[in-house]
């Protein structure tokens, strides 16, 4: 089924899945999908940390796609 979608299972997501898949316009890219009943607080500080190093341009650190 993840075949059909573009999605190849990558490793080190600990207790979350972790994909890469290809987007046609900007490359490859990793989606992290976390689990149910996971820390609601650790997925927000997650991602208020993307935006925080995009802005402030740092290099090799994951992009927040939407």
């Amino acid at each position: 089924m993840l075949d059909r979608h573009g999605l190849r299972p990558l490793t080190g997501g600990f207790q979350n899945h972790v994909y890469a898949w290809d987007d046609p316009e900007h490359g490859p890219i990793c989606l992290k999908l976390y689990i149910k009943g996971n820390h609601r607080r650790r997925v927000e500080h997650e991602w208020a940390a993307l935006p925080l190093f995009a802005e402030h341009e740092v290099s090799d650190v994951a992009r927040p796609l939407w």
